[in-house]
C-alpha cells in the first residue's frame, strides 16, 4: 500500500456547510489530505471551490461543520491563525517574477517565519 494512502490525513474537513443569508453555497463538504500527495479543486463557478479554500485558510469561518488537523480538530478565527498552523493560500496569478525559481515564486511575500519545523515535519518534507 502506499505510504501516503496509509497515513492518517493531515488536514480533515467534515460536513462543512456555508451560508451566505438564505442562501447555502456548501452542502456537507467532506475533505482528506494526505501528506506526500497533490490536491486539485475542480469545478464550474460558483461550485464552492474559493469557499472551501477559504475556510480550509481562515479567511472564513464554515457555518457548520468540522475542521481537523493532524487528528484534532482545528478552528481558525482568522488567516493569521490558519497560516501559524501551516495552512497558506496562494492566490491563482499569472504575473510570476520569471527571474526567481518556482519556490521563490511560491513563497513571494511569504517569507518562510516562524512555524517553518512544525510545517515542515507535518508536510513529511526532507
Amino acid at each position: 500500500m502506499d505510504e501516503a494512502v496509509s497515513a492518517a490525513p493531515i488536514l480533515s474537513l467534515r460536513e462543512i456547510r456555508r451560508s451566505f443569508g438564505p442562501v447555502e453555497v456548501l452542502h456537507g463538504v467532506d475533505l482528506d489530505l494526505y501528506p506526500g500527495e497533490v490536491h486539485a479543486l475542480i469545478g464550474e463557478n460558483g461550485a464552492g471551490k474559493s469557499t472551501t479554500m477559504k475556510i480550509m485558510a481562515g479567511y472564513q469561518p464554515p457555518s457548520s461543520g468540522r475542521i481537523e488537523l493532524d487528528g484534532q480538530e482545528a478552528r481558525f478565527a482568522s488567516l493569521h491563525e490558519g497560516e501559524e498552523a501551516g495552512i497558506v493560500m496562494i492566490h491563482q496569478e499569472f504575473n510570476l517574477a520569471e527571474q526567481l525559481t518556482v519556490e521563490q515564486n511560491v513563497f513571494l511575500g511569504r517569507e518562510i517565519r516562524r512555524g517553518w519545523r512544525r510545517w515542515r515535519s507535518r508536510a513529511r518534507l526532507p
